[in-house]
């Protein structure tokens, strides 16, 4: 997926999404926490194995990403000539089984834990309660029977069947 920075030239106040056809798909706006700018975020299909980022594939992606937005935010994009007009990627992993990974790891010091959740796409624990709570078991440690280490076990960035051992 590719994201952007733009002036909020309008003032935009609430978020919205713009629906285009794939590979751009669904186009988030969001502007900052003080409004002086707007995030732009899209492109989000899948294109490519790995290696992508080092492909042809990419560039045509974030072009047409580009192109995308100045049909849709032509001021904005107008305003942000003097500035180079940066782009991040971001891969966004999605597995074969359509389930997600997740992983707790842990720096040696044991003061930072880091959790990874990757492989739903686009959805995520904001779309998915339960990945929510699963998370929320690891980061509290949570011993209880209606804790749900059972499904974090199958989920494990080191799984290679979806058996519950």
């Amino acid at each position: 997926g590719c994201w952007s920075k733009l002036p909020n030239v309008h003032l935009i106040k609430q978020g919205f999404k713009i629906v285009e056809k794939e590979p751009i798909g669904v186009i988030n706006v969001t502007p900052s926490y003080d409004e002086q700018y707007l995030y732009v975020t899209g492109a989000f299909a899948f294109c490519g194995h790995r290696g992508i980022v080092q492909t042809i594939y990419l560039n045509q992606l974030i072009e047409l990403f580009h192109a995308t937005i100045r049909s849709y935010l032509p001021d904005e994009i107008d305003a942000n000539q003097s500035e180079p007009f940066s782009t991040r990627s971001c891969i966004r992993p999605m597995t074969p089984d359509g389930m997600p990974i997740i992983a707790q790891l842990t720096e040696e010091n044991q003061k930072q834990q880091v959790y990874f959740v990757g492989g739903t796409n686009a959805g995520g624990f904001v779309q998915s309660p339960v990945l929510a709570a699963m998370l929320l078991d690891l980061i509290q440690d949570s011993t209880n029977d209606s804790n749900l280490c059972h499904i974090y076990r199958s989920l494990r960035l080191d799984r290679n069947t979806l058996s519950f051992n």
